[in-house]
């Protein structure tokens, strides 16, 4: 049997000071996976432009194995309906956590 885990109760000023911070990495943080995505699809339908008709999904499966078409297919919605998704959202934190929550049944 494992001996009980001991609580720190830390003082409430620092819990609060730390909450902050967590919450503001975590925004920083949601936003720059958006800004990623954004310019990933940016990048994608570049080369889908250069790319012969019938050719798209081979090249990306030899050129970037790691991307799965359909997170591609998305990467490129979010570029293509950005100005409609900036406009329904307060800002790409809470869009990302309201997703996130939605995604946990929470």
């Amino acid at each position: 049997m494992s001996a009980p885990v001991a609580v720190v109760k830390r003082p409430l000023n620092v819990l609060a000071t730390d909450i902050k911070l967590a919450h503001k990495t975590a925004g920083e943080l949601a936003k720059q996976a958006i800004d990623a995505a954004y310019e990933a699809g940016t990048l994608l339908i570049e080369a889908k432009a250069q790319v012969k008709h019938g050719e798209w999904l081979n090249w990306l499966e030899v050129n970037c194995p790691a991307v799965a078409v359909r997170t591609a297919q998305q990467y490129m919605a979010l570029v293509n309906n950005r100005e409609l998704i900036e406009s329904k959202s307060a800002g790409h934190a809470y869009l990302t956590i309201a997703i996130l929550c939605r995604l946990c049944n929470v």
